[in-house]
């Protein structure tokens, strides 16, 4: 059931990456495709590792049955994929990279409210911390990506763009 979140989380990261194009888009239309690009691959990296997470917990278990030495050998062959895959690097380095541009991007057009576009470029610097120089552990920080996600889903919700009249 864990794993089924990263699945849900993937594809609504998808709607809320174009949903967040069509608010940042009038303000620069090149940085928001970047904002864009970012913010659905990382929504295809959340998929795949919750997948890999599905397919690796099936695998593990019904080898257990046959050979539990295997699947203590299969689990560690793969949970390295996810890790690297996923909160241990490319996950995180793509999450982090698009909390920085979304934020600035946002900042500059004004779109979003600032303190939550401080709150996202602190995050984006630390995920890239996180990663690069291996210094800053992960979960140090209170606010987590996912709690960034629903936050700015709530902002969204609340607060509809302009249209031009």
């Amino acid at each position: 059931m864990v794993h089924s979140y990263y699945l849900v989380l993937g594809v609504s990261l998808i709607f809320l990456s174009l949903a967040l194009y069509e608010r940042l888009k009038a303000g620069s239309p090149a940085l928001a495709q970047a904002v864009t690009t970012f913010g659905l691959i990382y929504a295809v990296l959340v998929i795949v590792v919750g997948t890999l997470e599905i397919s690796n917990l099936s695998t593990v278990a019904q080898l257990y049955g046959e050979n539990p030495a295997q699947a203590a050998t299969v689990w560690l062959t793969l949970k390295p994929v996810v890790a690297g895959l996923g909160g241990g690097g490319g996950e995180t380095m793509v999450n982090a990279l698009w909390f920085l541009l979304l934020s600035w991007v946002a900042l500059r057009a004004r779109e979003l409210p600032r303190v939550l576009n401080y709150l996202g470029v602190v995050t984006g610097v630390a995920g890239i911390l996180m990663v690069v120089l291996a210094c800053l552990p992960d979960g140090c920080l209170c606010i987590r990506s996912h709690h960034l996600v629903s936050l700015a889903r709530i902002v969204m919700l609340r607060r509809s763009p302009v249209s031009a009249a």
